[in-house]
């Protein structure tokens, strides 16, 4: 690969202007726009830098206790006492140690003491850590002199503008990884190897999946010394900060990860499915956010297995093997922040891949399709980080609702991604199943057991497949596709219904009107004073199973959030009733047409739904959107039998 070299830095204004409009804008909103949050081992996190603020070590103590529960407590967050010692686990020497190594919590801890001396946000400390190490990463780019003038522009331009934007605001480690990785990146194409090492050892303190990209590295770098072994073992020396975590819990535990010897972690974990979903996966995988650059990754390795170039495949074997080693978390739709958290750890080599041949292409063909492949990611992150939902773990998302009400074979993921998206929460699903994905009243896909084909079968009246029933029978758990096609694009999501192991049950039983839940715009039951309520989103939907054609009553209590708003109902597509709900309880009632058979009843909000979280004036970290909170939820039908779901 011929690349132009330069004995001086020349850093390209035109990007030297970008890095500097981007730092200023990323630095501002971090510190006066975002509201900090707490969310997934953040409680940790926070636990940690507290420790080192404290007295320099990541024991928890009761001093550190005290002030992450101030800081919570001020951003309007509670755990909870029975949390305190979430994720610690006690050592033999009787200290307090969190199962995830402590670097990117020291790392923070000066932005966090800053921020406490000067009676600032402390919680904010992680937004602008995040921010200022994204900024150094692009700021080592800048530095690279030993490439065309196009591989820097573009290695700069999808380092800045991809995924990792949705992890800035987190109290997480993606982006402290991230960085280090896009450094190594950096410090590799230009031949300082044993910083490459040195940063891609770094990185991975906080994911030893990292490691793979370090011996990538080590073994290169060792190739371009002549195989010299002097020079292997200057590297070795480099990359053995990353031993440390090991030798940290062997010393205080006697194993060499709490989180592979409580059982977090365990190589029976592993599966294909699991380990091309960070690839491909609708809903995580990094198809869906950066596509022509993963169309661009593919190509570009078959070009070189063409070509018989070692590098690119080089590359996506450390990319497979990382993957593979991520595959071993027993919680795989953990929660994340649209794509998925481990494969933010592969973008800058993704990155890497699509650059690193440029200069064998025509020059014009490959900025068109860079150019168009940027606009695309931009026009894919841009509206998600706008919307920022903190729950989207535990939804589908637009592309793979679409794939599963069209043509539902052609997304399978692994069992509990489906479950915990269609019944929108992380839970042991196993006790759920079946769970059919209906759309319009017409069955597109099952997740189910043995037990739950011949409840398929009466639900939806289709016979399953004797090729289906086997393959359950002998995997214990499987998909059942329904080959009737539907072909509407959108399709829209207010004729979508998920029903679980109980909705099909109140569905089958009985010869009274039974009202279900099929987890479409509702939350979770929370308890008001004793009082089961749930919150609604903009669009809810409730299901009624009728043995006849009847008319009833839906009656509820109904309480707007933070302003008036409009209740529309809808039956079988048809609107029936208009009212306006204030911001306290009121009683509604409105008659419902039934047909016998399932009926789908539609709750709209026209107005829409707002988060706690958007409004300074309720100190509320809330990100769910809520419109209305919906009490006593009742069916009354004409001999007056009542059927109470909430």
């Amino acid at each position: 690969m011929n690349w132009t070299s330069s004995p001086k830095i020349n850093i390209d204004k035109t990007l030297v202007i970008i890095f500097t409009v981007y730092s200023m804008s990323l630095l501002f909103t971090s510190i006066f726009f975002v509201s900090p949050i707490i969310i997934g081992d953040g409680h940790e996190y926070l636990g940690m830098t507290a420790s080192f603020f404290h007295h320099l070590t990541p024991d928890l103590r009761e001093e550190d206790i005290a002030l992450r529960e101030q800081i919570e407590n001020q951003n309007g967050i509670n755990f909870g006492k029975n949390l305190t010692y979430l994720g610690y686990y006690k050592s033999l020497g009787g200290a307090w140690y969190s199962y995830h190594f402590g670097a990117y919590s020291l790392l923070n801890l000066p932005v966090f003491a800053f921020l406490h001396y000067f009676n600032f946000n402390e919680l904010k400390s992680f937004q602008i850590t995040n921010s200022l190490l994204l900024i150094f990463s692009l700021f080592i780019l800048l530095l690279i002199t030993n490439l065309t003038s196009s591989q820097k522009m573009w290695l700069f331009l999808f380092s800045a503008f991809n995924p990792i934007v949705f992890y800035i605001w987190w109290p997480h480690t993606e982006v402290f990884s991230y960085s280090f990785i896009v450094v190594a990146v950096a410090f590799y194409l230009k031949k300082d190897y044993r910083l490459a090492v040195l940063a891609s050892s770094l990185s991975s303190l906080q994911n030893p999946a990292i490691s793979v990209f370090t011996i990538f590295i080590i073994i290169f770098g060792w190739k371009a010394a002549n195989l010299h072994l002097r020079e292997l073992f200057n590297l070795l020396i480099c990359a053995l900060i990353s031993v440390i975590p090991f030798l940290f819990y062997y010393l205080n535990y006697h194993t060499i990860s709490l989180i592979v010897s409580h059982g977090i972690a365990d190589v029976s974990y592993i599966s294909l499915d699991k380990i091309f979903s960070l690839f491909f996966d609708l809903n995580f995988g990094m198809i869906a956010y950066i596509p022509p650059l993963m169309f661009l990754a593919i190509f570009m390795l078959m070009a070189s297995i063409a070509g018989k170039k070692l590098v690119i495949p080089s590359l996506w074997s450390v990319l497979i093997l990382m993957a593979t080693i991520c595959s071993t978390q027993a919680n795989w739709n953990c929660g994340m922040m649209y794509i998925h958290r481990y494969s933010i750890l592969m973008l800058p080599i993704i990155v890497l891949i699509c650059i690193y041949e440029i200069p064998k292409f025509s020059a014009k063909k490959i900025n068109i399709y860079l150019f168009i492949s940027l606009l695309i990611t931009l026009l894919i992150i841009g509206p998600l980080l706008y919307n920022y939902d903190n729950g989207n773990s535990v939804k589908f998302n637009f592309l793979s609702k679409e794939v599963l009400i069209n043509t539902p074979c052609l997304y399978n993921p692994p069992y509990d991604v489906f479950a915990e998206r269609a019944l929108g929460m992380e839970i042991d699903f196993i006790d759920d199943l079946p769970i059919i994905l209906s759309y319009n009243g017409v069955p597109r896909k099952a997740l189910t057991d043995y037990d739950g084909l011949s409840v398929i079968e009466r639900l939806t009246g289709n016979p399953i497949k004797k090729a289906d029933s086997e393959q359950i029978r002998k995997s214990k758990i499987g998909y059942i596709n329904f080959e009737n096609r539907i072909f509407k694009f959108p399709s829209g999501e207010s004729e979508l219904m998920i029903y679980d192991k109980i909705v099909i049950e109140n569905v089958l039983s009985g010869s009274s009107v039974k009202l279900s839940f099929p987890d479409n715009g509702w939350y979770s039951i929370e308890d008001w004073s004793g009082t089961p309520t749930r919150w609604m989103q903009s669009d809810s939907i409730i299901s009624l199973s009728s043995p006849d054609n009847i008319t009833v009553k839906l009656n509820m209590l109904a309480a707007g959030f933070y302003r008036s708003r409009t209740l529309e109902v809808y039956s079988g597509g048809v609107p029936t009733t208009q009212i306006a709900v204030p911001t306290s309880f009121i009683n509604l009632s409105v008659p419902i047409h039934l047909t016998k058979g399932v009926n789908i009843v539609r709750l709209h909000v026209p107005e829409g739904c707002e988060r706690p979280i958007d409004k300074p004036e309720l100190s509320n970290p809330d990100s769910r959107c809520l419109s209305l909170a919906v009490q006593n939820l009742t069916i009354k039908d004409v001999d007056y039998n009542i059927s109470r779901a909430l």
